[in-house]
Formats: C-alpha cells, structure tokens, sequence
C-alpha cells in the first residue's frame, strides 16, 4: 500500500517518540517546529530556517520538498533522518557560528560533519546520500564545523559550486558541490537565516530564541534520562551535543577582569593638542593612559560541601588558575559549612598553585553555608582599613544550595557594594532584584 504524505509524516512523529528508538528528544524538539510540505527544485530534499521573506523572528519552520517525500521509495525513516538532521543544525547553532564564513561552503562544511554524525547514529537519508568528505573524514573523523570549513577553504579551487536550478524565489535554495579531484558530488541545502539577513536587533532576537531552544532541549534530555528513557550510542551523542560549552577566557574577564579608567596623564608631544591646531600653534596635547583601579585583593569562596563533585572541583581548580594575574593577591577560602582552608596567592603564582592543587587539594565534604566565609570578609577584611581599601572583588564557586539569601543583607561589605559574583554549577541564580544587591551579578558556568 502506497502511503500518502500525510500518512509518512504521521508515521515519522510516532518513530521518534518511541523509546525503544532513542529518538525522543528529537521528537519533542521536532515538535516545536511546523513541518511545512513545499514545492522545491529537485536537489533540495530539505531544510530548517526561521521566516526569512518578512524578516520576522518567528517560530521555526521545517522545510520538506513535495517532489520528494511523494515519492514511493520515499519512507517515513528517510524523512527521520531528514528531520534529525535538520534539528542536529539548530542544536549546533551553526546559524549563528557562521560570522563572517562563506555561507555556501559553510553550509557544505555544516552538512559535512552533521551527516557524518547521522551515518554514526545509524540513520539513513533518502538513497543514503551522506554529504560527507572521505579524504576529510579520515584526516579529522571528529572535526567540527569550523575545521570541515577550514579544511573546505584551503582547497576551494578543488570544489566547484553551481546553483541548482531556478530557486531564486524559495526560501530554501539548492546547489551542488563538485569535487574536481575525486568526481564526487554533493547536493547542499543552502539555508540563508544567518546574521546578515537580519537587523540587528532580530539577530539578537533569533539567537536568544536558539539559545532559548537550545536551553529547553538540555533540560528534556535531563528529564529523559532520569526517567530512564535515554541509553545507548544516541543517548551518548545527545550528552555531548548538548553539554555546555564553556568559553572561560570570556567568562572570566567579564567576571575579574580589572576596571580601567582613563586619566589625563603629563602633556605630551606625541598626542598635538588640537585646540591650538586651529589656530595655527603647535603645543603639546594630554596623553591618555590606562590607569587601573580595584586590582587589588581577589577573595576565592571555594564550595566543597558533598554536593559538589569532582568535575565541579576541576572547574573551580580551573578558575583558581585563570585569576592569577589578574589581581596582586588571592585569598582562596574553601568551605562546607565552615571554612576548611585559608590559602593566599600572589600575582602571577601560578606555581603554587600548582603545587596547592597536586599536593593538598580541595578539602571538605559536609554540608553547605557560606556564613562562616562572609563573616570572615567582614572581621578580617572589611574591619581592616588596609585590607578594606584593597579589597577588589569577592567570587563566589558554588552549586547554590547554600543560605545566601539570608545572609546578604547582613554584611557591610555586601552592602557597601563589593563587588560579588556567584559563579553557579547549577541552575540556582541569585535573584534578589533590590537596588541595595546591584553589585551582585550571576554567571553560570554548568
């Protein structure tokens, strides 16, 4: 019996929600977008964007070619395969990791490293045409989209590229890779919802939607696995496309990253004043210098209470390191429900660090408050004119099952603006929107 369109995508919605296939985050976050059945040129099977024509930031659209999916060997497995595809693209961002690529070679790239993913998955497109690269397959099996783009741009004179038909008017366009050295060709969708068909302002609106959608898939796989409906190969992938990614060089520097000012310095006659210009004279202008303020004194609040596992203390360990450099001294106070140790760095004494890390380590393993540690900053550092004056800023590594919310507003130095950051390993966020608590800022950080 030849099934109608209606009745494969019926039949498509059901496979990916059943347990025993592994496809259930897939399926609900296909859910969230309108599978919409359309009249496209022949070499494009499909493809995901947002509504390009009206520039609008509206709910996201999957693309499905009627001239496809009509089609008798065309199954409801092949049009799986398509639909995971399509959403593997959206929980890679790879519309908004593009910047400034070459859209066409970056939607081949893109193409490149999420087939080889699905082959890995084990499912299997229409007439199994994997658009994967053997000869960069075998150089890089686990590249990312980046260096399949890389590799793609080192040899463009390789790869010739043709728009496939007459597309110009669809939403979702079409072209052909051929490689000149192997013969191989590849049938690319070309998806154009990347920054530069936006204002700025919907491209910000599109990736906080991505992110937002990216965000809710983590927290359904969170919820899938706990009710034991996620194992195996799929489940494995889903874990690490969905991990956070950390980018700690930025994190970092917008956390403890020092205030610079500029400050009129001694005249200067590199910098020509250029009031007296006008007028014909020649003086010496005001040279501006970066004069830095608050890089003093960096207190560490280290959580080692028992809810916080080892990969947490490697993170936290990491954060240790970076802040060395950044500020003359770091106290580093590790707590559970007190304080456990009490360890001062200097600037740039990444060795005893090392040392501190290999040959103590982090210790403690009971219960959680942060007390002990803001009663320590108001007696031994905020009572001391000294090291009241120097003291820059006070970060706090923690999974948040704390008492922080009673305590805040208990401390002169919290109410005297300190700046106070809580870097979370979990969901928990300082929310307290007082005009008293405005030093207080939240990153996540897991």
């Amino acid at each position: 019996m030849e099934l109608t369109i209606k009745m494969k995508i019926k039949q498509a919605r059901l496979k990916m929600f059943r347990k025993d296939i592994g496809l259930m985050l897939f399926g609900a976050c296909a859910y969230k977008f309108n599978w919409n059945v359309t009249n496209m040129s022949e070499s494009v099977e499909g493809g995901v964007c947002f509504d390009i024509n009206t520039k609008k930031v509206e709910d996201g659209n999957i693309h499905i070619n009627e001239n496809y999916i009509k089609q008798n060997d065309y199954t409801y497995d092949n049009l799986v395969a398509l639909i995971t595809h399509e959403l593997i693209h959206v929980l890679q961002k790879h519309g908004q990791r593009r910047g400034n690529r070459d859209n066409k070679l970056y939607n081949f790239a893109t193409d490149h490293v999420v087939d080889r993913d699905l082959k890995e998955l084990d499912l299997s497109p229409y007439k199994n045409r994997f658009n994967i690269i053997p000869e960069l397959h075998n150089e890089n099996p686990k590249c990312t989209a980046e260096q399949a783009y890389d590799w793609i741009y080192n040899r463009t004179n390789r790869f010739s590229i043709k728009s496939s038909g007459d597309d110009s008017d669809n939403i979702i366009q079409g072209f052909t890779v051929t490689d000149e050295k192997t013969g191989e060709k590849y049938e690319i969708t070309n998806t154009p919802d990347n920054n530069s068909e936006f204002s700025q302002e919907a491209s910000e609106k599109l990736k906080q939607k991505v992110e937002q959608f990216v965000s809710e898939a983590r927290a359904q796989n969170q919820i899938l696995k706990e009710k034991g409906m996620g194992s195996g190969k799929i489940q494995e992938y889903l874990d690490k496309l969905l991990e956070v990614k950390i980018n700690w060089d930025d994190l970092l520097e917008k956390a403890i990253k020092t205030n610079t000012i500029l400050k009129p310095n001694q005249r200067n006659w590199r910098r020509i004043h250029p009031y007296y210009q006008l007028h014909g004279l020649t003086l010496p202008g005001r040279s501006m210098e970066e004069e830095k303020e608050n890089v003093g004194l960096l207190i560490l609040l280290l959580d080692v209470s028992a809810s916080i596992n080892k990969k947490e203390l490697r993170q936290f360990g990491y954060v240790l390191n970076k802040s060395i450099g950044y500020f003359d001294t770091i106290l580093l106070l590790t707590h559970d429900y007190v304080i456990q140790q009490n360890v001062e760095f200097q600037k740039e004494d990444h060795g005893k660090v090392f040392e501190f890390l290999k040959n103590q380590g982090f210790k403690g393993g009971g219960g959680t408050s942060h007390r002990d540690c803001f009663e320590y900053i108001e007696k031994e550092i905020w009572s001391d004119d000294e090291k009241r004056d120097v003291l820059s800023m006070v970060i706090s590594l923690t999974d948040g099952y704390s008492d922080i919310e009673h305590l805040v507003d208990k401390y002169n130095w919290i109410k005297n603006n300190t700046p106070l950051v809580f870097m979370s390993t979990s969901g928990w966020k300082f929310k307290d929107e007082k005009e008293e608590f405005k030093n207080i800022s939240n990153i996540q950080i897991t």
